[in-house]
Order: structure tokens, then sequence, then C-alpha cells
């Protein structure tokens, strides 16, 4: 049963088809089908002659085997039924075949459903040469479909940004835009710096040294900031029109909000969302899946999670499943819901307690109506199994690892735009250690770098090269020398 545009409940089988195939017809339909061309190819990134001369080169035995080598081997074979693992394992005696038939015209490509191990080896072969310039040619903004780049980063950044809002004094307030697209985005990000380089869209920096952040993209999730003035909001509907008068897409304004730091003025909120044509919000809610915090972090932010492990349960026939079974649904479910959210915050003990505590009760049974008592210590449940344990997860340890993750990766890589902003806002340098006290005000991603620091700090060994980046009183290069830094 759906509810039709007049607000009216239908339950005939034919109308419900006829509504769904009106609904994705409008969807999808172009409404005007002489769009303006993109006229800012000016603003695509370019690649060097050096990267040119290296995409243009002849594919080479050796790249058709390292493609082929990459690939998983005993996956779903393709219509002739042979699977990657046979040419892997006969490469000696298929290679010459295999490279010459890469080497032929590309005209007979068909649905990837339908593909043999070779159209996909091509493909392959493509994307790993491609895969060197997307750094190069995709902004540090965006953050999908590239290689050492990860969802978590525009979250990070986001998480600062929308913090700083939350605290900024002085007479120039900021604006933060959730834009919500009835299509996916492509390139509407070139326009977006056209306007930055012009001074017409003015963005924000998180901090005095951070570089400037006018938007976040991943995928469909765009994430605007600029300062809030008329000049900026006019801007930003200049460029969202013009990108959806060129592509065809279409922005919801109804899902569509916008948030402003708190040393805006009414009347200026006011004259700003009317002129955009969205909705204020308090808060921004979930980007990427992870609430955007506006207020201090407390029992009820992750209370979703434990909601949502409470309404899996409630699915269940929990009265007719073995112990095996709910162990099984306890640790490949139940205790993987709150993994994401610990990648990009430190989640408190309590709530890693009462998580667990609605874990341990499915395990043995519990249910609304009758109360089950546990009957080992659970301590020993989440021990490994070669331990005589069942190998459920420990979560305020998992948090605490992905923590040690976070830190390796800033340590290891302090060029990335989340890590500077990070480096910058909280005035540290990872080679050199820092106060790992976390601040009374902070986000949830460095209270987590805070607590699980020193952690990774104790494991850094350094290797020695030239030497010119190791401290040889600081640094820990011999084996069993213990680091001066915390």
């Amino acid at each position: 049963m759906l509810q039709n545009g007049e607000g009216e409940w239908v339950q005939d089988q034919g109308q419900l088809k006829s509504m769904a195939v009106t609904f994705y017809d409008d969807l999808y339909s172009e409404d005007n089908l002489h769009r303006p061309l993109y006229g800012h190819h000016s603003l695509f990134p370019s690649i060097s002659s050096l990267h040119e001369e290296e995409i243009r080169k002849q594919y080479t035995t050796e790249d058709v085997r390292a493609a082929l080598f990459e690939m998983k081997p005993w996956k779903a074979p393709g219509v002739d039924g042979i699977q990657t693992g046979f040419y892997q394992k006969h490469w000696e005696i298929v290679g010459g075949d295999i490279n010459a038939e890469v080497s032929k015209s590309l005209s007979q490509f068909r649905l990837i459903s339908l593909c043999n191990v070779m159209y996909k080896l091509v493909t392959k072969t493509i994307a790993t040469r491609l895969k060197k310039l997307m750094s190069v040619i995709v902004r540090p903004t965006e953050s999908s479909f590239v290689a050492e780049r990860h969802i978590t980063d525009n979250i990070v950044i986001a998480q600062e940004a929308i913090h700083s809002m939350r605290s900024m004094k002085g007479k120039h307030g900021v604006m933060a835009l959730k834009v919500d697209l009835e299509k996916s985005y492509d390139r509407v990000t070139h326009e977006i710096a056209k306007s930055v380089e012009a001074r017409d869209w003015k963005p924000f920096k998180i901090c005095k040294n951070d570089p400037l952040l006018s938007h976040l993209f991943f995928a469909d999730d765009l994430l605007l900031f600029g300062k809030a003035d008329v000049v900026t909001d006019e801007n930003i509907a200049h460029v969202m029109d013009e990108f959806c008068a060129s592509l065809g897409m279409k922005v919801s304004t109804t899902k569509t909000t916008i948030s402003f730091s708190k040393n805006v003025k009414n009347a200026s909120r006011r004259n700003l969302k009317e002129l955009l044509g969205v909705r204020e919000v308090e808060s921004l809610g979930k980007y990427l899946g992870v609430p955007l915090l506006h207020r201090r972090v407390d029992k009820n932010t992750y209370a979703g999670i434990v909601d949502k492990m409470k309404g899996k349960i409630a699915n269940w026939t929990t009265g007719r499943m073995s112990l095996a079974g709910r162990v099984t649904l306890a640790q490949s479910v139940l205790s993987t819901m709150s993994i994401y959210a610990m990648q990009t915050a430190k989640i408190s003990i309590g709530t890693c307690d009462y998580m667990e505590k609605v874990i341990r009760g499915f395990v043995w049974g519990k249910t609304e109506d009758k109360n089950r008592m546990s009957l080992v210590a659970w301590d020993a449940v989440t021990c490994p199994r070669e331990e005589g344990g069942l190998g459920l997860r420990n979560l305020y340890l998992v948090n605490n690892a992905f923590g040690m993750k976070v830190c390796w990766e800033m340590f290891n890589n302090t060029n990335s735009l989340w890590g500077s902003i990070l480096c910058s806002k909280y005035k540290f340098d990872p080679h050199s250690g820092f106060d790992h006290i976390a601040p009374s005000v902070c986000t949830p991603i460095w209270c987590l770098i805070c607590n699980t620091w020193p952690d990774m700090w104790r494991n850094v060994m350094w290797a020695i090269g030239s030497g010119k980046k190791v401290m040889f009183w600081i640094h820990r290069w011999v084996l069993n020398m213990r680091s001066s830094l915390p």
C-alpha cells in the first residue's frame, strides 16, 4: 500500500505499478533535452606531459600479468565457466595468448555480468594505469574512488568544521549547506573552484593556518561551506543552478538544509535561507552515516546504535535459536554495528558496556518476557577461540584499535587534508609527540587520538635511512629502547 500525490492510500496492484513507473519516469526523464554545455573546461585539473606519456604507453605483458594477479582467483566465473585462478596458475602456458587477447580491439565489450575473465582483465589493466593519476585530477576535498583516501577523511573534516562553527566569534559568521541531489553529482566541484578563485564564493578556514574549505564531496553527498553573506549565498545558488542545468540534475530544496555559526544574526539567517529557498536547522543531522555533532557528546549521542541493535534482536526469534546460532549473529551482526562510528569517535566506556550488555543478553537467550543468567564471565567469552573463548569482540578495545589506526595514518601521512587540519587546529607535530591530554572542548576524533596516541607511539620503531627525520635522543630507533616522549 502506497500513498499517491493527492494523499490517498492505494492498494490496487495495477495502480501501484502505474505509480512506480510514473515516479521513476519523472525522476530520470529529461526536462530539457537541449541542456547548455558545461563551458568551464579550463577549470578541470590537467595532467603533465609526463603523465600523458605514461598513459599513452603501449600495454606490456608485465602490465597484463600484474593486473591478472591482483584479481581474486576464485570469484564467480563468466559465461565460459573459467575462473581467474585458472589463468593465474597456468600463466607460463597461456600468458602469451592472454596478452594478445587483451591487446585486441575493445569494441566488443558487454555488460559485466556477461563478461568472461578476459574482458574483466582488460578493464583491470586500464584501471590500474589510471589509478596512479586519480589523486592528481581529483581534488583533496573529494575522497571517493581515490586510492589512500577514505570515507572517514571527509567525516573528520566535517566534524572539525562544525566544531569550529559552534564556538566561532567575531563579526563574520559562517554557514554550512547540506545539499540533497535527486540524482548523483559529477562536476560541480570545478564550478565551485571558479567562484572561489574569483572571490565570489568566500570559503572559510577552520583555524588560522588551515587551507580554505568551501566544499566536501563523497559520491552524491555534498556539504558546502562559506561566509554567511549575500554575495556567497548568491554564488552558491548560481553554481548549483548552472550545474543542474548543465547536467540535468535537480536540488531537492525540501531535503536541503542550512546551518549557521552562532555569531550570525537572526535577520541575516532569515535573508540567507530565503534566498536559497531551504530550511534552517540547528543540527545538520548525519553526514556519511555519522552524526555531525553540534553539541557536547553525551550518553545519548550514540543511542541510535543501541536502538538498531535492539531492533535487530526484536526481529529475530531468539527462543528458537541454538547458542551457536546466537553467537554467530552476535559476532557477524551486532558486534559490527558500532564499528563505523568507532572509526571517527571515542565511544565512552559506559556506552560500550551498554552495547555489550545488549549483546550479552542476546547470546544467553534473554528476552523481554524471560531473563537468563550469564553462564560464563564476559571476559572469557570475548577471548579468542584458541584461548577457549567464543571470539566475540571487546568493543572498548576495538575502539582503541581504530584509534591507533587513525594515529598511525596521521603519523605516516601528515600531508593529507584531514591530517593537516588536525595538526594546525590542535598545534602539534606527529613526529615530535605532544601532550596527549585532550582539551575540555574538542571533537570526538581528537579525543580518540589523544586516548590512543601513547599506545601507538610505544610501538613505533624507526628504520634508519638518511637519518634526516630521526631525532637521536627522542625517537625509538634501537630495538627495546624506550622513547622519551609520551
